[in-house]
């Protein structure tokens, strides 16, 4: 499985960290009962490209953020949003807490 953490520098109002520290160790039980398949997470940062829109990601996970910075967030994502609604289409998997 492959699991990217989209801006988490930012997005750890409520708790995340808690989350994703639990994501990586489900990735670490992965990687040492699965030798045969890819797992890693990926953590993207908001200056970083959008992993999932360019290459198949299994989860995408973005966490809780203040008002302040959610309008920074949806700048960025809406500069991509047609490639990231051709991907929820697809079936791509995004959690994102509030």
């Amino acid at each position: 499985m492959k699991i990217e953490i989209l801006f988490s520098d930012i997005c750890n109002q409520y708790g995340d960290k808690g989350n994703i520290i639990y994501l990586q160790k489900l990735i670490d039980i992965a990687k040492k009962t699965d030798e045969e398949g890819e797992h890693e997470i990926y953590f993207t940062e908001l200056n970083d490209d959008i992993r999932f829109i360019k290459e198949q990601i299994d989860f995408v996970y973005i966490g809780s953020l203040s008002e302040t910075k959610i309008n920074v967030v949806l700048e960025k994502l809406y500069n991509h949003r047609l490639e990231i609604l051709k991907k929820i289409e697809n079936g791509q998997m995004i959690l994102a807490t509030r």
